[in-house]
């Protein structure tokens, strides 16, 4: 495997639950492994994953700091959410994936 980044611990949404997750930035896909059950690891596609909500900032009061939404993803049936920093990440992984190789 080429171009893979540092392995990180996130927390993140995956279906109904939250989970901690280690996941790594592939050139062409993401691997996700969730820390309690460490022996799964799943690679998904970048060209798999939908974007249901970028993550954005928003403030509750002039006063209060700024805060970021989670990013909120799709692949197949299967609901995907990340802290902001991370969905931006994966966003930014995703814009700079070369396309899929057909044959």
């Amino acid at each position: 495997m080429e171009n893979i980044h540092a392995v990180e611990s996130v927390s993140g949404w995956i279906g109904g639950g939250n989970h901690e997750l280690k996941i790594r930035f592939d050139s062409q896909d993401i691997l996700i492994r969730n820390l309690a059950s460490s022996k799964v690891l799943v690679r998904i596609p970048y060209d798999a994953i939908e974007v249901v909500e970028a993550p954005t900032t928003f403030q509750v009061s002039k006063l209060s700091e700024r805060e970021y939404s989670p990013g909120k993803f799709q692949v197949g049936d299967v609901r995907i959410e990340l802290p902001a920093y991370w969905a931006d990440q994966l966003l930014q992984h995703m814009a700079a994936a070369p396309p899929p190789i057909t044959s």
